[in-house]
């Protein structure tokens, strides 16, 4: 079974455009597991099963991870209009605003110098049994209306996330096919 689901909306107001955002996955590994993962992954992201790293790579200060640090991504954003030009790279950071390793819940935000981009997100693994758990991203990013740049940033942003959440499905599917035959 490989079933998730993944929603973007785009709204717009006087003030912002706000891209809310959704994906959520039943995941064959255990919660600890995957949880153990996800802290793995921003310790040492080249060691990463779960984390698109075609698409970003993320680094944590300090390191293990805390809440009042920082998530540095490091991107590298595919053109939707030319698929043949590389993708833009680009550097930004986050306040890590909840790391609970307990309730393995991760919430974050942009950093006030990020150039286009506002708001953040949440991550919540939930056991469902002992070999099977809820892995929920949400959030909501925006930017302000009326920027031509940050509309065309924001615009890419889309469809580098559609991207990004399917290949992480993806990712979660290949590991999960062999724990679930391993399992049985």
């Amino acid at each position: 079974m490989h079933d998730y689901t993944y929603c973007m909306t785009r709204t717009t107001s006087t003030e912002f455009v706000s891209f809310p955002f959704s994906f959520k996955m039943t995941v064959h590994v255990p919660a600890r597991e995957l949880w153990q993962e996800w802290e793995d992954t921003h310790t040492d992201h080249t060691k990463s099963w779960l984390w698109p790293l075609k698409f970003s790579q993320p680094s944590v200060e300090p390191c293990p991870a805390e809440k009042g640090g920082l998530l540095t991504l490091t991107y590298q954003i595919p053109n939707p209009h030319d698929e043949s030009r590389p993708p833009k790279e680009a550097t930004y950071q986050f306040h890590i605003l909840a790391w609970d390793a307990e309730d393995m819940y991760f919430k974050y935000a942009a950093t006030q110098d990020h150039p286009f981009l506002q708001g953040g997100g949440t991550l919540k693994i939930s056991p469902l049994c002992e070999k099977s758990c809820s892995f929920i991203w949400e959030g909501e990013y925006r930017h302000q209306a009326g920027n031509s740049y940050a509309e065309a940033q924001g615009d890419v942003f889309v469809f580098f996330l559609a991207q990004f959440f399917n290949t992480l499905a993806q990712n979660i599917k290949k590991k999960t096919s062999r724990f679930f035959l391993q399992s049985k």
